[in-house]
């Protein structure tokens, strides 16, 4: 009965919902890159280690924090990371359309499930 309730309501709320990109894309921006720190940490780390990674980028975020500006130049300057990371790399892991994780398995899991009600996939002709 619960669960009932909870699925009607989240149906009422996402009926009308609009997805705006462009807004989506621009509230991400505003972190400067710092919102797609960890992916950077994450692919450094593979040449220098988890520790030593995390403490390179976090350094490097407090900085792009003190002086308000893009994490990326500041990674592109500093010697460790460039040193294993290029700017299209950098650009890439920064990218947080690029930062999808599991989520095609997931929308697929999904589908699979409303298909198996009885409902035709919502996306077909």
């Amino acid at each position: 009965m619960l669960t009932g309730g909870v699925l009607e309501n989240s149906e009422y709320l996402l009926r009308g919902m609009q997805v705006n990109a462009a807004k989506m894309r621009a509230d991400l921006d505003i972190t400067h890159g710092l919102i797609m720190a960890e992916s950077v940490t994450q692919a450094l780390a593979a040449y220098i280690g988890k520790a030593d990674a995390h403490h390179q980028v976090e350094k490097i975020c407090h900085r792009a924090i003190a002086l308000d500006c893009p994490l990326q130049p500041l990674l592109e300057n500093d010697p460790l990371v460039s040193q294993h990371l290029s700017s299209a790399q950098l650009s890439q892991l920064l990218d947080p359309a690029t930062a999808l994780g599991s989520t095609d398995h997931f929308v697929r899991q999904v589908l699979a499930r409303y298909q198996e009600q009885g409902n035709e996939h919502p996306l077909s002709p």
